[in-house]
């Protein structure tokens, strides 16, 4: 039997301030004063770890989409179809499919809320659709290039996990009933090809408030053109380094980060500890940006071919 959920309206508050800071953030660039395109950013960028533009590049929510300039004249098919958010991460070979819910009834109200079940069908029938390979023919136009994405690197040999994440800022899942119906469902009919997962506002404060690890390092100081520079509170010191040193002090072995004499041979076994970008740039590997997507596009000629598609 699992352990009571403690309810904080505390825990609530912290998302509700990330969720305003988000939009104070980005509502100006991308034309949206809503708590629930907020919650999407702030989702991605603290869960899945993304930047700005590929947070950008992963939404397919049509509230979303219709305040682009793209397309501010409307879009002639306009449904998400119960899906606000995919990251394609080619590296993992893991598809994530995101439905989110965000309420603004307030702390009292949403406390003993669950998830609405009404989100299952909507989910049930995109995975069909990605598995039949056929593209909604109600689907915007963001998620239909998704759709694409996908079923041709499944061309190219790419066999993916799907993983889906029902997001919302409550405590609550599913019922016990209507989760094991459907967790049976997708064993049945995709076996261990897709998975679901909950993340709830006892997620997140567990992502906020986790403890931050300190990795210290050693390395020289090329010269002596380094100078002492603070701002916001923090202390920063700009030197110039050898590029081996700056890969040396982000690994995970802290006894190579502290000798600066370490071969290439031991800085060859080891890992590099993202923890080292927590407060810094975050690790560019979940989603793809624009940029990136269309130099691999130019090099690889098959990215040009047309996809066979079950319309």
């Amino acid at each position: 039997m699992s352990e009571e959920i403690i309810k904080s309206y505390q825990d609530y508050q912290l998302i509700e301030a990330n969720v305003d800071k988000c939009i104070e953030e980005y509502g100006s660039k991308y034309n949206f004063k809503e708590r629930s395109i907020g919650f999407l950013f702030f989702t991605l960028e603290r869960i899945f770890n993304l930047q700005e533009d590929e947070c950008e590049e992963a939404i397919t929510d049509t509230s979303y989409i219709t305040r682009q300039d793209a397309y501010k004249n409307g879009i002639d098919h306009p449904h998400d179809k119960g899906i606000d958010a995919i990251i394609i991460d080619e590296e993992k070979k893991i598809i994530h499919l995101m439905n989110f819910k965000y309420y603004l009834s307030g702390f009292d109200k949403i406390k003993n809320k669950r998830f609405e079940s009404g989100e299952i069908p909507k989910v049930k029938s995109i995975l069909k659709d990605i598995f039949e390979r056929k593209i909604p023919s109600n689907a915007n136009p963001v998620l239909v290039e998704k759709l694409k994405e996908i079923f041709l690197l499944q061309d190219r040999g790419t066999r993916f996990e799907f993983k889906i994440h029902f997001i919302a800022n409550i405590y609550n899942p599913f019922t016990n009933d209507e989760e094991i119906e459907f967790r049976d469902t997708l064993v049945s009919d995709y076996k261990n090809d897709v998975k679901f997962e909950y993340i709830l506002i006892q997620d997140f404060i567990s992502k906020l408030i986790e403890k931050s690890e300190n990795i210290n390092a050693k390395f020289k100081i090329n010269g002596k053109n380094f100078f002492e520079k603070s701002e916001y509170g923090y202390r920063a010191l700009i030197c110039e380094i050898n590029a081996t040193d700056l890969i040396r002090i982000v690994l995970s072995n802290e006894t190579v980060r502290m000798n600066i004499e370490a071969s290439e041979e031991e800085m060859r076994v080891s890992t590099i500890n993202e923890n080292a970008f927590e407060d810094n740039v975050r690790i560019y590997l979940k989603q793809r940006s624009n940029i990136n997507k269309n130099i691999k596009n130019t090099a690889l000629n098959e990215y040009n071919e047309p996809l066979k598609l079950n319309q």
